[in-house]
């Protein structure tokens, strides 16, 4: 458990509830509630409701004092050495108690009143990784604001329902972690952490404007940042079904990338995508053919030793390449 001093506890929490309230307006973070079912009075106002909320104000010796709703006076509730103590459903020690915790307390109906049962309600906080640095994560909220979250040695980590660790915690994640308020304003301790995988793109396409040693970045789409991808050994190249190797690539070339879905994500497969002319022969001159396009303009075709030719379905050769056809 991430315990620490209990009268440091009690200024960090009133910092955090104020950092959470932001939450009712859809500002920060979901935060901690508290139940009160037992009004203003106690035991020592003569009260016998069976049960009892707030926020620790006090811890004595075999006693717990609950704040005053709405102000009121504060509630002191005597336990004993048959009290139970829980954090939602697990079971914990008196050690787990703190001042600035909510807690729901269940009380006997003999009088007096003692507590049977404290059970510590758990805060949930939400939001997107933008840092991970050992034990600590930085989230962002949906709506703004930023929490720094504390895991320790007992946290335990879900994804997707699957049991999980902290190495599965990035940047871009989106989780939501159940705990106590740290001992420092914009702090939480977390007992459990949920994650959700930032989706992950696999391909690309785009147009080359730098290539680097195993790098290749692409031209942002409608004007937006250009995109830098890394490449490895073991990436291949095609020009559409043709295998080539990386000299193939040219700055001004279309491509698409074929990414690896783990991270971090590097390129498992570039292909080449050729563009394809065509128009009537105006000229032929060694390997140099001109060609008018059907709408207008002229284009040269520059062609090689390794280009082929088909007529027809039948093979070719440049021969076959006159003026008009």
């Amino acid at each position: 458990m991430l315990r620490s001093n209990q009268l440091v506890r009690t200024a960090a929490c009133a910092l955090f509830s104020a950092t959470l309230a932001l939450g009712t307006t859809g500002v920060a973070f979901a935060g901690q509630s508290s139940h009160h079912h037992g009004g203003d009075g106690g035991p020592e106002h003569g009260i016998t409701s069976d049960d009892a909320g707030g926020v620790i104000t006090v811890l004595g010796t075999n006693a717990i004092t609950l704040a005053g709703e709405d102000g009121g006076a504060p509630t002191t509730f005597t336990t004993s050495a048959t009290t139970t103590y829980f954090e939602d459903s697990t079971a914990v020690t008196v050690a787990a108690l703190a001042v600035g915790e909510s807690v729901n307390l269940d009380l006997t109906s003999t009088t007096p009143q003692t507590v049977a049962k404290v059970t510590i309600e758990l805060a949930h906080v939400s939001g997107t990784v933008t840092a991970v640095a050992g034990s600590v994560i930085t989230i962002a909220g949906h709506h703004g604001g930023s929490l720094t979250v504390n895991v320790g040695t007992t946290t335990t980590y879900t994804s997707n329902g699957a049991a999980s660790t902290l190495a599965a915690v990035v940047v871009g994640s989106e989780i939501s972690a159940v705990g106590l308020p740290g001992t420092t304003a914009g702090t939480f301790n977390a007992l459990s952490v949920k994650i959700r995988a930032p989706h992950v793109t696999t391909h690309a396409h785009g147009v080359i404007t730098v290539l680097g040693t195993n790098a290749l970045t692409l031209a942002g789409e409608d004007g937006g940042a250009p995109t830098t991808f890394t490449t490895s050994a073991t990436t291949t190249y095609f020009e559409d079904s043709t295998a080539v190797t990386v000299a193939a690539l040219a700055v001004g070339e279309s491509v698409n990338l074929d990414v690896t879905s783990t991270t971090p994500q590097t390129v498992a497969k570039v292909t080449i995508e050729l563009a394809h002319v065509s128009g009537t022969v105006t000229a032929v001159a060694g390997s140099v053919i001109t060609i008018a396009g059907h709408h207008g303009g002229s284009l040269t075709v520059n062609v090689g030793t390794t280009t082929t030719y088909t007529s027809n379905d039948a093979a070719s050769t440049l021969a076959a390449v006159v003026v008009g056809s």
